[in-house]
């Protein structure tokens, strides 16, 4: 399965599974990241965090360390 960080600019993609301890889960679901909303990928930078935008409720950006979006399985959507 995919991670944020091995799609590409631009795509659409919906959060399948978070691999990490609860905690982190919970933090990331205070911040607007939640299961099953649509997000977009708005960089594909090599350097930096990555940058989503939660297209399901039109929230502001989000940007996670590349660490963290390596442990967030995504499903690409519209390819």
């Amino acid at each position: 399965m995919d991670t944020i960080l091995t799609i590409n600019k631009n795509q659409q993609f919906k959060i399948k599974q978070i691999e990490s301890e609860y905690s982190l889960k919970k933090k990331l679901f205070t911040m607007g990241i939640h299961s099953n909303d649509i997000y977009i990928k708005s960089n594909g930078s090599k350097n930096g965090p990555v940058i989503i935008r939660n297209l399901s409720n039109n929230a502001s950006q989000i940007a996670i360390g590349k660490e963290l979006a390596s442990k967030i399985l995504v499903e690409p959507l519209g390819e």
